[in-house]
């Protein structure tokens, strides 16, 4: 019996706004993007599809577009939308605990159900990083299959060309099935004519009626990326595109949930760690980088480099942890936060309030600031400002329930928070909670001042990018921009010369590991290093007394050589005290200055305190010093390529408080400064 050739399609789409993003942002990828593909399907009632839509976007769409939530309902009514669950902030999975995981999955499911009256069944994979353990929580919350690039099955020896139906994988029993994503179709959708991508279809086209092609991308290709708007709604590509399918009897449009449900898994596989082609290249290192990319130049030249996609794959997300110091510091406060969330509900009653903490807590894992891409992600300071934001207020009232910080009081904790091998010190009171590191010579990692619920030492270092334009000016740094970092010069330095990297430290200490002292409180941290200062032996000893406005520092700088030293010699604080219009942030002094602009070059003689005032944060940062110092101020830009060009964005102003130090062989040097923040 002839049986008419046929094979199924399923289209998907994913939504998706980060914690913090601006309105504008939100309202332009609105009106540009989710408006108008919700306008075309609405005209064509017989098309199935399958949307994700983020809880973060979610909630924006709720305050903002209640219409819009209505329009998406009717189209669940009617049959045209399957509804896909994921980690309600959009969480990369595998970065935050199994409970959070679990959480945030069930918190979605939860608000599909409640908002639309459906119930999910399969779960969007942020950034689609893929580790094999991750069957066990999908599974438990609820769901019963996800997406996959269809380069990371073939690696596994499944090599049919292109991929059809589903495969189930397991971890421990714990099932699920995982679809794989067409390649071909992602780099045909929106850019090929409908005509040809129904051409590719038939040429798949077969009498098993289980043939299945998926694709599913970002909901932002159509409409507001690289101006794709005028192509895919003003041109009318995608209403072409739905005709064409509708036409077709042939191709038969379906959801993942329709079809997981009416046909078996082909087999049973086992993938590798994985995401997608362009992540695993933008997660290695730069040097590494560049081989890299020579390797897949040389394969382009002999038309190899798809061929070869199953087998050279680049790193994975978790690089992101190892190639970015400020990306690691931020997950692994998220996980202590999350530990301490645990065991405060483990012994605390009032559900409400721990709704509101795991709310913040969970909002701080939005996968956006943690890595680079080329929309920004890390380098855009906005975002990692509202992670930040999240974190502090949870663990400020965890904190509050765990601990007794009543008096003035502070909590102080030890312990190697980001894994690397070194001892952290955190001291914690209501108002604040700082961090300092034993591995960079006692630098101020963390500040958190939180009345305002924000981290004043959230900078991030100038990297090298593969993505960057090649520029013989661009500055690239060699240690974090952490602030209390000691600094030694033997020559004369100017603010352009120290803002570009220009001189050599005068000393081995300079992020040197510290040993840790004991103090007479445990309010006071004392570090010590012995080391050099220009070629001569020196004793450093650095004393940090925390108090209710800040902390003072006092330096003993010991010369144990035979011969006189002279150097200049102070600390450099980063402050992350960007936000907000540039007439609400300024400098202010015990003298009068040339500038007040936060991103001023200045070098001032014989100043006594100095401080930043920023309105948008509602706070006054300064420093008061017992002796005049000169004090030299620079800004910090970050530049990253982006379609169009090159962004600089400014990302930390660099305050160098700098005394003229001279020591005679057997004596020491003791200098003090007080740091402190208050609010306006």
């Amino acid at each position: 019996m002839n049986m008419t050739k046929q094979i199924q399609l399923i289209f998907g789409v994913h939504n998706h706004q980060p914690v913090g993003n601006f309105d504008e942002v939100f309202e332009e990828a609105y009106q540009k993007s989710y408006l108008p593909f919700i306008k075309v399907v609405e005209n064509h009632p017989r098309l199935s599809c399958s949307i994700h839509y983020s809880g973060s976007l979610l909630e924006w769409l709720m305050k903002h577009k209640p219409d819009f939530i209505n329009r998406i309902k009717i189209l669940v009514r009617r049959g045209n939308f399957e509804l896909i669950s994921g980690g309600f902030y959009e969480p990369v999975l595998t970065a935050i605990p199994e409970k959070d995981r679990i959480g945030q999955i069930v918190k979605q499911n939860q608000f599909i159900r409640n908002h639309f009256g459906y119930e999910p069944k399969g779960l969007w994979l942020t950034e689609r990083v893929w580790e094999p353990h991750l069957p066990r929580c999908i599974e438990q919350a609820g769901l019963n299959y996800t997406f996959i690039d269809e380069f990371n099955f073939m690696s596994t020896g499944i090599y049919e060309k292109p991929l059809k139906g589903y495969y189930n994988t397991e971890e421990e029993g714990h099932t699920i099935g995982v679809f794989p994503i067409s390649f071909q179709l992602k780099q045909m959708i929106p850019y090929a004519d409908p005509e040809d991508i129904l051409s590719y279809l038939r040429e798949h086209m077969s009498d098993n009626t289980q043939d299945l092609i998926s694709v599913i991308d970002d909901g932002e290709k159509l409409g507001h990326i690289s101006d794709s708007y005028q192509h895919v709604y003003d041109r009318g590509w995608l209403d072409h595109f739905f005709t064409k399918l509708e036409e077709c009897s042939c191709i038969k449009p379906t959801t993942f949930k329709n079809y997981w449900k009416s046909f078996p898994p082909k087999a049973l596989v086992y993938l590798p760690t994985s995401s997608y082609f362009d992540m695993g290249r933008q997660t290695l290192h730069y040097g590494v980088r560049k081989d890299f990319e020579t390797v897949i130049k040389s394969l382009e030249e002999i038309n190899k480099d798809i061929l070869a996609r199953p087998f050279i794959r680049g790193g994975i997300w978790r690089n992101s942890l190892t190639k970015y110091a400020e990306s690691n510091w931020l997950q692994k406060r998220m996980q202590q936060v999350s530990r301490k969330y645990y065991l405060l509900a483990s012994q605390y009653k009032r559900q409400d309030c721990l709704r509101q903490i795991r709310e913040d807590l969970w909002r701080s894992m939005c996968n956006n600031a943690y890595w680079f891409n080329m929309s920004g992600g890390l380098y855009l300071p906005h975002l990692r400002s509202a992670l930040w934001t999240h974190l502090i207020r949870a663990e400020k009232e965890i904190d509050k329930r765990l601990y007794n910080l009543e008096n003035g009081s502070f909590l102080r904790e030890e312990s190697d928070i980001d894994r690397n091998g070194f001892t952290e010190i955190s001291l914690s009171s209501n108002s604040i909670n700082a961090v300092f590191s034993s591995k960079y010579a006692g630098s101020l990692v963390e500040y958190d001042y939180r009345p305002a619920n924000y981290n004043l030492c959230n900078t991030i270092a100038r990297y090298q990018e593969y993505e960057d334009l090649a520029d013989s000016q661009d500055v690239y740094d060699e240690y974090p921009r952490h602030s209390l970092i000691e600094r030694y010069f033997d020559v004369e330095i100017n603010p352009a010369g120290l803002m570009n990297n220009t001189y050599q430290e005068a000393s081995d200490f300079l992020n040197e590991p510290v040993d840790i002292r004991k103090g007479s409180d445990s309010n006071t941290i004392i570090f010590a290093r012995k080391g050099w200062i220009n070629w001569q032996r020196c004793g450093l000893k650095k004393i940090i007394t925390m108090n209710n406005d800040g902390f003072q520092t006092e330096y003993r700088i010991s010369n144990m050589g035979f011969a006189n030293i002279s150097f200049l010699f102070g600390p450099e604080f980063n402050l992350a005290l960007n936000v907000g219009n540039p007439d609400e942030r300024f400098f202010h002094a015990s003298k009068k200055l040339a500038s007040n602009d936060i991103t001023s070059l200045l070098d001032m003689p014989e100043i006594h305190s100095f401080g930043i005032v920023n309105k948008a944060v509602g706070v006054d940062v300064c420093l008061t010093f017992d002796n005049p110092v000169r004090m030299i101020t620079y800004p910090i830009h970050t530049k990253h390529s982006k379609q169009g060009g090159q962004e600089e964005i400014f990302q930390s102003t660099t305050l160098l408080p700098l005394w003229n130090v001279t020591i005679e062989p057997g004596k020491t040097v003791v200098l003090t400064f007080s740091f402190s923040v208050k609010n306006l």
